[in-house]
């Protein structure tokens, strides 16, 4: 059925193919050009649109097509559409495709692209899957995952940050490197931690520093060692301590080629067996006290002299 109205303001015309004689518009096959009619309140879509911000509310003027069934289009040439004031495509039921056989697609927006799954709270997920995946912020980057977060490369990565990181972590961090690991500061590090610091190596841990080190211990500083322990320092060490111990089980060993000066207020030694040789000797003191039961001494030549002696023997041998 086809109907034209000539009319100044309400001029249309429009075609219907109904599915049954009775059948009212909303079962029927309906193209209209020209105006609105009310009794095509039920056939339009309602929906609205935007533009430059503002909300855009069709008076329903132009083309109006409707079908309570399939709607089919097969361009066999090029499609050229253009819009001159909003777009808005909504899909009540079922699932929608755009597939490119051969071709690229390429979505452009002058100003921000919203891409929501989920928006029902129904657990859609947003998948992206090609060979190469090139992303660029040229401003500010924001990202929000609320729930578990996966990555995984397999090939290298690289990444690059110019200028301030801040990491906050509110739980445990597991990090496993199964090769090797290479990690080169150019500037000052600082490393702060409130709870205790463990670190377990299964292999030589080889440390190389150019410049000074300083360390402040704030408790107790243990340190405990299974094989051989080996210091070498080229230049001077120096240790200052409020008091010092040290136990060693078999053999100390000590070489100081120059000179061994100490100073101390008290200098005790208990010892089973005490052998010294000494190429020259020189000893100063206000008051020297001995108590030996066996003396052996053995002198090719000894010259004392002494203001006072008092010398007190049960027996005397001289030979």
């Amino acid at each position: 059925m086809a109907e034209t109205q000539n009319n100044t303001s309400h001029a249309f015309v429009r075609i219907v193919v109904p599915e049954t004689r009775t059948g009212g518009l909303t079962q029927s096959s309906y193209l209209r050009l020209g105006a609105y009619s009310h009794d095509e309140e039920s056939l339009v879509t309602g929906l609205t649109t935007t533009a430059s911000g503002t909300t855009y509310t069709t008076q329903n003027l132009g083309v109006l097509t409707y079908t309570d069934k399939d709607f089919q289009a097969n361009v066999q040439g090029a499609a050229l559409m253009l819009i001159g004031n909003g777009h808005t495509t909504e899909v009540t039921s079922g699932d929608a495709q755009y597939t490119l056989e051969n071709g690229n697609y390429t979505l452009s927006a002058a100003n921000d692209v919203t891409i929501t799954a989920d928006a029902n709270g129904t657990g859609g997920s947003i998948t992206l899957n090609g060979y190469a995946i090139n992303q660029t912020a040229n401003g500010p980057k924001s990202v929000l995952t609320i729930g578990n977060s996966q990555t995984q490369t397999v090939g290298s990565s690289e990444d690059f940050f110019f200028g301030t990181k801040f990491s906050l972590m509110i739980g445990a961090e597991t990090d496993l490197n199964i090769i090797g690991k290479l990690e080169v500061v150019l500037g000052y590090w600082m490393e702060i931690g409130i709870l205790p610091h463990v670190e377990i190596f299964f292999g030589s841990d080889n440390s190389l520093i150019f410049g000074n080190q300083f360390a402040l211990q704030f408790g107790v500083y243990f340190k405990a060692v299974t094989g051989s322990y080996i210091n070498t320092v080229i230049g001077n060490d120096v240790k200052t301590a409020i008091t010092s111990a040290k136990v060693c089980q078999t053999t100390d060993f000590k070489s100081a080629p120059v000179s061994d000066l100490k100073i101390v207020g008290l200098n005790g030694t208990i010892c089973q067996t005490k052998s010294e040789m000494i190429v020259s000797e020189l000893k100063g003191a206000e008051l020297s006290a001995k108590q030996k039961q066996l003396l052996s001494a053995v002198t090719d030549l000894e010259a004392k002299t002494s203001g006072f002696k008092t010398v007190t023997a049960s027996s005397f041998l001289l030979l």
